[in-house]
């Protein structure tokens, strides 16, 4: 039986944002200019949400939700580049740059507490939270309290030049030939750990309040040594996963105009790729460590063909092959909790 909810919802957001951008360029002189590029982001996000109401089913009850959840970002990158023109070359341009980057995203203690009473026990009190027996509060099967610890941390590097050439056939000019070449290399670190309560050597009553459920006397060891309210491992069998991203890719291609109003532009595109993804297990003397990954290489082929209307529109005929590549998310054993969704 699917459950039906009628709930409502009480819901806060705090969120900060700090940010920067400088910027400088040199002209050494009107054929060459370098310059760098400099951008910072951190921001802060921090939510509180808390929802209750009637969820009926299979197990009708009267349920509670909270959740408490801050998440701190970081970006940084940099980035120097130059142009040129080759005068010798005809006219010729050389463009190139090199950029790192530097992203972070961190949920230091994200909280999700839930609890709940029987509808027909809630009825039975005609509704009113307060005169609900203490004893008639439990932990709603299907619904897992818990508390969560993630981090994420990405590096980049990436360089790249493009070299652009005017020709001629004949006496018709305009026509331009092109080629490149850029390298991409990144690397991830992420990683992840949940724990969620339950009873140790002595069982300690749910009598719906979290903090006297969570106090000292019921989370310390007693006189016998015994422990009351314990932490239990929810983390997923490969907690962390470190990956490495590298793109090599070179392209050659051409704009050539002909007749009166028409052009080709078109070209080819060579990339390899190389992406590992080793997810680490957290139980290691039981689940070995998890590879994965692909090593590939692409040929991709674009063309053209514009056909100029009048001074401002043109007709485009392309055809075109490109490639999608999955991310590390994709390749990991990782299982990821939702930290969007209620349920």
């Amino acid at each position: 039986m699917v459950p039906e909810y009628d709930m409502s919802v009480d819901e806060s957001e705090n969120s900060v944002n700090l940010g920067g951008l400088f910027n400088v360029a040199l002209q050494l002189s009107s054929d060459n200019e370098i310059g760098l590029k400099n951008f910072y982001n951190q921001s802060g996000n921090d939510r509180s949400f808390f929802q209750q109401g009637i969820v009926e089913g299979s197990e009708s009850k009267y349920l509670r939700e909270s959740r408490i959840h801050f998440t701190e970002r970081n970006i940084r990158s940099s980035q120097l580049y130059g142009k040129h023109v080759l005068n010798a070359l005809g006219g010729g341009k050389v463009e190139w740059d090199y950029s790192n980057s530097k992203s972070s995203q961190n949920e230091p203690d994200y909280i999700i507490f839930f609890d709940a009473v029987d509808l027909e026990s809630f009825r039975d009190v005609d509704e009113d939270l307060s005169r609900v027996e203490p004893e008639d509060w439990k932990f709603p099967t299907g619904f897992t309290n818990r508390r969560m610890y993630r981090s994420l941390e990405e590096n980049a590097d990436e360089f790249g030049f493009d070299f652009e050439l005017p020709i001629s056939f004949g006496d018709r000019g305009g026509s331009i030939l092109k080629t490149g070449f850029r390298r991409i290399e990144a690397n991830r670190a992420y990683s992840q750990f949940s724990f969620s309560w339950g009873n140790g050597d002595r069982y300690i009553p749910y009598t719906g309040n979290r903090d006297d459920y969570l106090a000292g006397d019921a989370t310390r060891l007693d006189e016998n040594g015994e422990t009351g309210v314990v932490m239990r491992n929810l983390t997923d069998a490969y907690p962390e996963y470190f990956g490495s991203k590298k793109i090599d890719a070179a392209y050659v291609m051409a704009d050539i105009p002909f007749f009166e109003k028409f052009r080709f532009v078109g070209g080819l595109r060579h990339e390899d790729t190389a992406i590992e993804v080793v997810s680490k297990s957290g139980r290691p003397q039981f689940i070995p460590d998890a590879e994965s990954g692909i090593s590939e290489s692409h040929l991709l082929p674009a063309a053209n063909l514009v056909y100029s209307i009048g001074e401002r529109q043109n007709l485009r005929f392309a055809v075109t092959k490109t490639i999608a590549r999955p991310s590390f998310r994709e390749l990991t054993s990782v299982a990821e909790f939702d930290a969007i969704g209620s349920f």
